[in-house]
């Protein structure tokens, strides 16, 4: 069972059944290369979700400061994830270039995972952005999910 908490994103990956902490908690940012965006303004809203169809975690943040603006996804290798980063596949999705993603939610599709955000200017609320996000699924983990684009 994996866990984010809001505010530095931290990450808990439990036992299901004991509900013990299997490893300390991390920060969702130090799964990313160091210098990259995602590494160093990693900022919240973190959504998790199981992908049954795939057996990997998802995980997700924004960034800011920005522009440009940009999710932030990290995808388990396997079922059962670690604190590891080499455990993690990353990207770093850009998701507009003058307007701020808030709220983000995501869905897992056989065709691949689909997300929606609130989006505001520096002074207000602008709409709602929606984003395919479409991954192939590979039968072993000993290829990263290509060709996710938006």
């Amino acid at each position: 069972m994996v866990n984010s908490i809001n505010g530095g994103s931290e990450v808990g990956i439990y036992n299901k059944t004991t509900g013990a902490l299997k490893f300390p908690t991390f920060g969702m940012a130090n799964l990313f290369p160091l210098a990259s965006a995602c590494r160093d303004y990693g900022a919240g809203d973190p959504v998790v979700l199981y992908d049954q169809l795939a057996d990997r975690w998802v995980l997700t943040q924004f960034i800011d400061p920005g522009p440009p603006y940009y999710e932030c996804f990290a995808i388990s290798k396997t079922g059962i994830p670690t604190n590891l980063p080499a455990d993690w596949w990353v990207y770093s999705i850009p998701v507009h270039a003058s307007l701020f993603n808030d709220y983000p939610k995501l869905g897992v599709w056989p065709d691949g995972y689909y997300m929606m955000a609130h989006q505001f200017s520096t002074s207000a609320w602008a709409g709602t952005g929606v984003w395919p996000l479409s991954a192939i699924r590979c039968s072993t983990a000993s290829r990263p999910p290509s060709n996710i684009k938006t």
